[in-house]
């Protein structure tokens, strides 16, 4: 690896802003009959087509590079929100980590398909979150942040990903590339 290009393809978004997205789904969809009375069991996954064709095009472009794919930090605690820090009903924490967790499987199962290596971040960002004092967390608050850009992550995020990603060069040295 040392010898190759690396390529990084960070992948982000952002997060609802207000409200509840699941129970207003489902007392939304319990008012109205053209559609059933349960939200959907599995949130819907990204557009998994379009990540495969993508890392298959830096593949064609660069056939010797190492393709490192970094999936998402955890942007919410596992069970309790900050309201109003992240305006994320308390309710809807779970939904919204079951939905970044879809995000990073697929993600991860693009990298796969496509010999690209995942850096899977949700382990090491546990307890760095948005809901996280200033100094712990590596996600910068819809409120409460100097930051310009919010739900993205800080420097010592963005560190964080920098280590991640190196320590998956180091593990890559002497194996073949995809």
């Amino acid at each position: 690896c040392a010898d190759r290009r690396v390529v990084c393809w960070a992948v982000w978004s952002s997060s609802t802003p207000t409200g509840s997205v699941a129970s207003s789904t489902r007392s939304r969809r319990s008012r109205d009959r053209r559609c059933p009375t349960q939200a959907p069991a599995e949130p819907m996954p990204p557009p998994r087509k379009a990540m495969v064709k993508a890392l298959h095009a830096v593949a064609d472009r660069a056939p010797k590079a190492r393709v490192l794919v970094v999936g998402y930090p955890w942007i919410l605690p596992p069970t309790t929100g900050c309201y109003p820090t992240m305006r994320i009903a308390a309710g809807d924490v779970a939904y919204i980590r079951d939905l970044q967790a879809t995000l990073n499987e697929t993600v991860a199962r693009a990298a796969t398909e496509t010999g690209a290596t995942f850096v899977d971040m949700s382990t090491v960002s546990e307890g760095h979150d948005a809901c996280q004092p200033e100094g712990v967390r590596w996600i910068e608050p819809q409120v409460g942040s100097s930051a310009p850009v919010k739900v993205h992550p800080n420097v010592d995020g963005q560190r964080a990903i920098g280590a991640q990603r190196d320590r998956h060069r180091r593990l890559c040295r002497g194996r073949p590339h995809g």
